[in-house]
């Protein structure tokens, strides 16, 4: 078979050649629908081009440095950002650049078009992959080809990547292909679902003005219609304040405008054209014998269907599906911002203000049913606090993948990761917190006395009024939470003591020169920019990725004074009642000490409980030469291994150093400073270690595997951080 043709011109295509929506739309063709112009490039073209340029093999190490049920999501991130680097620097083979241009332009020549994604594993009845391959709108001819490089690209995103891992599908079998469709100037556009999937027997069909873009990627909400498929009576219609919607700007941009006035008190469809759609879905339906997901889009009054899929929610109930958050990863700009609206004016002030409130709150001087009623309010309101964590404070991260993709696919540099030098320029609430730990341990070393005192420390605090102030705001401003300590306000000042020591040994970071190369590429970034045709201009993208960036960090922080507050309430409630002789309370959860206090409980249960102090573990020792992670922060450190796997070992952390941890907690990046270097199990560019590591200027390797079993404490370790690679000296 050809590796470009008209669709309507191949009805035997299979899924093999053309993917799931290119079978679809065969389908839709042969059951006498109006289909947009359609070309489809098959997956013998993918093939080809990887195998010119080797990349099956090159994809193979990206992936297999570490095995991906073992990854987290910023390390699924990092990997599919290194897969994309491999096919924007890789050119398509000439032979088959000419085919498709010459194909591309008889068809397209004074058009635009939608350049879709097509997988082979895709749009199957077991797995919908709807929305997590790239589809790109408003193409002119002569950015096709660049565009199906991206669709290609897109088979190793983030999202696919986990998906796929999710159904238990092959990635290395998985290959795709891509629909070429021109471009419809949509008046009203929207998705059919020929059976509701969240379990009515009606059929659900939304609606908006414009382009169907937005209400995919959620920044349109539609107008919804449930109807019954037996007489075609509209059941419940569901308006939303229609304001906006996404339309052709021009060539090779989409975005959002204003609906006028007269047309917002107006639902985008009109009762006969709802009672058409009604009809074809559930013509399509009968024709297909399976429940359908289509979308479609009407101009001039003509009704144009651009794909249809079967409805996989309904063929695998028993699946909890994880795609609604998967398609949380990928946010776009308009969306980013507002994420960041409303995590900086009100959600990270929110629990700034809620955590002083707590702080403010005399615990000791409450009596037992307010202190009940403290512990049980603040444990509430840390879950809370935490699920927004996760609802809009790790969904911003992706602003920095969004600026990542935009720059790599602008300068296309050797480094995939480049981008990260011009993130680096607002100050994070880590590294502030640790200038001050740098103050206060300079103010240790121009008094002997008050290091004589910290050096025998006793339980008791320094009596120097200067530093006591010092570190009293340090731990008002950043509560100096450790993981594990959440309850012991002792131990918690046990470790500060220690950290400023070690803090005197060690001079205050300075930055490697790198300023002036950041800005160059910063420049030429920028001048890209207003060459490219985007709805947004760079130097607001940059300010976007910057603060994406900070608050990666940042957020943690804010969260970890909520946590300390919560805490605190439990442990003065254990301590109420260890006082009163209360069997088991040390190790009793928060909702059990809050019934007691209440009187809603006399005793614990008397069943063994679990010490929170976790036990000593003995660890095999396996020798190895040179191990292999992904490089995360530049240049070379030399030292002895510190393992840290308890707290007792990040208690014993001298400066000078290389630290070695599964993964570094965004409340002990107080030590990163001290590290001659970072190796850390946990990978990826985003994650704190690598961020801070790199506002040192501290080499750093992550996603290194069974690191903490691999390197032994003592052991004399090299780590480069340009290739990725330490190197353990042999005793």
């Amino acid at each position: 078979m050809k590796r470009i043709f008209f669709l309507e011109h191949e009805k035997t295509a299979t899924v093999q050649q053309v993917g799931g929506k290119g079978v679809g739309l065969r389908d839709l063709l042969a059951a006498g629908c109006n289909v947009p112009k359609t070309v489809c490039i098959t997956s013998d073209a993918y093939d080809g081009f990887l195998d010119f340029h080797g990349l099956r093999e090159k994809i193979g190490l990206v992936l297999n440095r570490k095995q991906q049920q073992d990854m987290r999501w910023e390390e699924i991130w990092d990997t599919a950002l290194r897969v994309k680097a491999l096919f924007l620097a890789a050119s398509i083979p000439s032979e088959l650049e000419n085919e498709l241009s010459l194909f591309l332009h008889s068809a397209f020549a004074n058009s635009l078009v939608a350049v879709r994604s097509s997988a082979t594993d895709e749009d199957q009845a077991a797995g919908s992959f709807a929305g997590l391959h790239e589809s790109y709108l408003n193409i002119p001819c002569d950015k096709i080809i660049a565009h199906i490089k991206k669709v290609w690209a897109s088979l190793w995103s983030d999202r696919a990547l986990l998906y796929r891992q999710e159904l238990g599908l092959s990635v290395e079998t998985s290959r795709m292909a891509v629909v070429v469709q021109e471009m419809v100037n949509s008046d009203v556009s929207g998705i059919c679902f020929t059976h509701d999937p969240m379990g009515s027997s009606h059929m659900v069909i939304e609606a908006v003005y414009g382009l169907n873009q937005g209400l995919v990627d959620g920044q349109i909400e539609p107008d919804r219609w449930f109807v019954d498929k037996a007489d075609g009576a509209v059941r419940q219609w569901i308006q939303p304040s229609r304001r906006t919607k996404q339309t052709t700007a021009r060539a090779g941009v989409i975005g959002l405008e204003d609906i006028p006035e007269p047309q917002r008190d107006r639902p985008p469809l009109t009762a006969s054209e709802l009672l058409q759609l009604k009809e074809v879905c559930l013509r399509l339906e009968q024709h297909f014998n399976q429940p359908l997901d289509i979308e479609w889009t009407i101009s001039d009054g003509q009704l144009y269907l651009l794909q249809a899929r079967p409805i996989s929610t309904l063929a695998n109930v028993d699946r909890e599906d994880k795609r609604p958050w998967y398609l949380s990863l990928h946010r776009s700009y308009d969306n980013l911002v507002q994420l960041r609206d409303a995590i900086e004016h009100d959600v990270l002030p929110s629990m700034e203000s809620e955590a002083a409130e707590f702080a403010q709150i005399n615990l000791d001087t409450l009596d037992d049913q307010a202190l009940a009623e403290a512990i049980e309010h603040r444990t509430q309101r840390n879950s809370y606090w935490a699920d927004m964590y996760w609802e809009k404070c790790i969904p911003f991260a992706h602003g920095v993948r969004l600026f990542g993709e935009i720059y790599n696919e602008l300068l296309t540099p050797a480094d995939p990761y480049e981008f990260v030098q011009l993130l680096s320029s607002r100050k994070m609430l880590s590294t502030s917190r640790n200038k001050q730990l740098y103050e206060l341990a300079s103010l240790v070393n121009e008094n002997p006395k008050l290091k004589q005192e910290l050096e025998q420390h006793d339980g008791t605090l320094p009596t120097d009024p200067l530093f006591r102030g010092q570190l009293d705001d340090l731990l008002s401003h950043y509560g100096f939470l450790f993981p594990g300590l959440e309850e012991d306000h002792e131990q918690r000042l046990l470790v500060v003591m220690k950290v400023i020591l070690e803090y005197t040994r060690i001079q205050p970071a300075q930055r490697d020169g790198g300023v002036a190369r950041s800005k160059e590429l910063e420049l030429r970034f920028l001048k890209r920019m207003q060459q490219a045709e985007y709805p947004f201009n760079g130097e607001d993208l940059l300010d976007l990725a910057r603060a994406s960036y900070c608050i990666r960090d940042d957020d943690n922080v804010y969260l970890g004074k909520i946590e300390l507050q919560a805490a605190a309430a439990v442990n003065a409630g254990r301590q109420r009642l260890v006082a009163r002789q209360v069997t088991g309370a040390e190790h009793a959860s928060p909702k059990e000490v809050a019934a007691i206090l209440a009187g809603q409980q006399q005793n614990l249960d008397s069943r063994p409980r679990k010490s929170s102090t976790t036990p000593k573990k003995s660890y095999s020792r396996v020798t190895a030469r040179q191990i292999v992670g992904q490089p995360a922060a530049k240049g070379v450190g030399h030292g002895v291994a510190r393992v840290v796997r308890e707290l007792e070992d990040l208690k014993n952390f001298q400066a000078g150093e290389i630290l070695v941890v599964d993964s570094i907690d965004p409340n002990m990046t107080f030590i990163v400073p001290l590290a001659a270097a970072i190796i850390e199990k946990r990978g990826g560019m985003l994650i704190h270690g690598a961020i801070i590591a790199r506002e040192y200027g501290i080499p750093c390797i992550t996603g290194v595997p069974d690191a903490t079993s691999l390197i032994t404490s003592g052991d004399k370790v090299t780590v480069d951080g340009y290739l990725g690679i330490l190197t353990i000296e042999k005793k």
